[in-house]
């Protein structure tokens, strides 16, 4: 299978990437692996961040490039009804990945009660606000929760999703055009969880996205055996986003 893109890359702009992550260093980093189109994803989570992407964009401009970026971000979904990316920003860029599991950040809406159901059923309501929001590509590190980790075991959410309501959401994902990201390692957190989302993507006509969630160079090219864990979960080359198709959002 042919993993010649990474959507979710960090430059030295968001606050969590190594200082190295410049675009030339991303560039030296991503050429000789194959990868052709770099996203470029920093992170919104406040109203101060909007300005990121245009400074990558400013940069970007300075010279000609041997990957083609493409000019995105991470914005945080802070609660099912608001978004950390404004609207006029969300407009102009290449495509706009959200994280609707920021739950770490001191003004992400949490559930009440913090349970392993109540967050199953929040991070859906999440889901569904970013559909009736309309201006997101693509849904980073889906349906897992790494940052509720000091509250429960992040697993312990998985068996409380409602899959009723998935196929609901994943029809409505397919018209509207809306891609779940895919990183490594994701597939083997639980194997029978992520091999029943990719067969409800696939009858549903749900793309996925291939991202690194990228903050240091080490993390631009995909490790070996990631294809393979695509391929023991159901996932094609049929079933990926094409990056030609995002340009111009």
């Amino acid at each position: 299978m042919k993993l010649d893109f990474n959507l979710h890359v960090h430059t030295w702009r968001s606050s969590c990437a190594s200082p190295e992550m410049t675009l030339e260093m991303i560039e030296r980093t991503a050429a000789p692996t194959g990868l052709r189109w770099i996203g470029l994803s920093d992170h919104i989570d406040r109203h101060e961040d909007n300005a990121k992407p245009e400074e990558n964009r400013r940069d970007l401009s300075q010279r000609s490039w041997e990957v083609e970026f493409l000019v995105g971000c991470e914005a945080t979904v802070i609660s099912p009804n608001r978004m950390a990316v404004t609207d006029p920003v969300a407009e102009e860029l290449d495509y706009v990945m959200v994280s609707a599991n920021h739950y770490h950040l001191s003004d992400v809406e949490n559930p009440d009660p913090r349970t392993p159901r109540g967050y199953a059923e929040h991070y859906l309501e999440m889901i569904e606000g970013v559909l009736d929001w309309g201006l997101a590509d693509i849904v980073a590190h889906p349906f897992l929760h790494s940052k509720i980790r000091r509250w429960m075991d992040p697993l312990k959410v998985l068996p409380h999703y409602d899959w009723d309501r998935m196929e609901s959401l994943m029809e409505e994902s397919a018209r509207k055009g809306l891609a779940f990201e895919i990183k490594p390692s994701y597939p083997t957190a639980d194997p029978p969880f992520f091999g029943r989302l990719a067969d409800l993507c696939r009858e549903k006509g749900v793309k996925f996205s291939l991202g690194g969630d990228s903050h240091r160079p080490s993390e631009i090219a995909y490790p070996d055996g990631f294809s393979e864990e695509l391929e023991r979960v159901g996932i094609g080359e049929g079933d990926l986003v094409d990056p030609t198709c995002l340009k111009g959002h």
